[in-house]
Order: structure tokens, then C-alpha cells, then sequence
């Protein structure tokens, strides 16, 4: 697995554990990661569409799955 996989697949589990969670919870949540590989890769993820950013409050975004359905095959394929 290279290097952007593995940062997705653990930012990815993170948001399927504690859904709806705020970005600093993820950041938290991603030891030995930065802030900058945690909201590039976020912000990577939700051009692509398969996550969503949405504002609670000015300066505080939540981040959740696009389709809450296929979180299976999001975490369940290391790798792939």
C-alpha cells in the first residue's frame, strides 16, 4: 500500500468510527499525521466525492461519507 492509500484508509476509518465528526477530532484522531496531510487529504477525498465537509459553525466543519453505504468496501479493502 503506498503512502496516500494508507493516509486515506486511516482518515477513512476515523470518519466511518465517529461519523459526523468535526475535522480536529479526525486530525486528533490520526496520530504521527499532520494537520496539512489530514485537511489535503480530506479536501482530495471531497473533490472526489466521497466525502463531504459541511459547516456546524463559522471556523468549525464536520466531515462524513458521501454515500454512508459503501463503507464496507471503503474500509473493508486495504490496498485495493
Amino acid at each position: 500500500m503506498n503512502a496516500e492509500n494508507e493516509i486515506d484508509h486511516r482518515i477513512l476509518e476515523v470518519i466511518i468510527r465517529s461519523a459526523n465528526c468535526e475535522l480536529e477530532e479526525v486530525v486528533c484522531q490520526c496520530e504521527g499525521l499532520t494537520w496539512n496531510q489530514v485537511f489535503l487529504t480530506i479536501d482530495r477525498l471531497s473533490r472526489k466525492g466521497e466525502l463531504q465537509l459541511r459547516l456546524k459553525r463559522p471556523g468549525v466543519y464536520t466531515v462524513c461519507l458521501s454515500h454512508p453505504a459503501t463503507t464496507n468496501s471503503v474500509v473493508g479493502t486495504p490496498g485495493a
